[in-house]
């Protein structure tokens, strides 16, 4: 069980993100899971790497889908609401401060009540605003890509950008499961900027400093 003792931090950070927020599956997590499946391509010789990367998967997507089983009750999410302050409540929710609101009645909601909050977005036009804030920050992404210093090769740069949009299309699945599109989309783009910036520092490179821990 050596191994174990070796995973890096990712493995032992990741099932609390998804405690935090069950997003981390959808945003967090992909690009968590690409970088270290480079670190284990670039030393290919720590075996321990490849289980961690199994281990990851397996720890955060189950720890998702046991939340999702027991996520809780319409009594439950009462029952947090109710041991808010009432100060507090009276000013998150003055005219109804005796009924949950917010992230706290989401708990007890359904897939499909989730799935009924996309529907707002065309049925009240905000779509119309999407529309035009996606592309924007499409056309942002493909500015920092065009300014980084990846055309070393075509080799390189279509690994990198090959890489890249994984990243990018790997953690967009939130934009079909919630309506807090402006999060998502600041969320997608700020990490997108910070993997096109790690991919371009050292892709595929080895690195021969790397052992575990036990062995030093």
């Amino acid at each position: 069980m050596d191994w174990f003792i070796d995973l890096p931090p990712v493995n032992d950070f990741s099932p609390l993100m998804v405690l935090m927020h069950e997003a981390y599956l959808f945003m967090g997590f992909p690009a968590a899971f690409l970088l270290l499946w480079i670190v284990q391509k670039e030393n290919p010789d720590l075996g321990y790497l490849k289980k961690a990367l199994i281990f990851l998967a397996l720890e955060v997507v189950g720890l998702f889908v046991l939340c999702s089983m027991f996520h809780g009750d319409a009594l439950q999410s009462q029952a947090i609401w109710d041991a808010l302050p009432f100060q507090d409540r009276l000013f998150l929710s003055p005219t109804a401060p005796y009924t949950p609101l917010g992230p706290i009645d989401s708990v007890a909601w359904s897939l499909g009540q989730h799935l009924a909050t996309i529907y707002g977005i065309f049925s009240t036009g905000g779509i119309f605003v999407w529309i035009l804030f996606i592309p924007a920050n499409g056309l942002a992404l493909m500015y920092v890509l065009s300014r980084l210093e990846t055309a070393k090769t075509s080799t390189a740069y279509v690994q990198f950008t090959r890489l890249a949009l994984i990243g990018l299309l790997s953690s967009s699945a939130m934009f079909f499961i919630a309506s807090d599109w402006g999060r998502w989309l600041a969320y997608l783009s700020n990490q997108t900027v910070l993997l096109m910036f790690i991919l371009d520092v050292r892709l595929f490179t080895a690195l021969p400093t790397i052992q575990p821990i036990s062995e030093n």
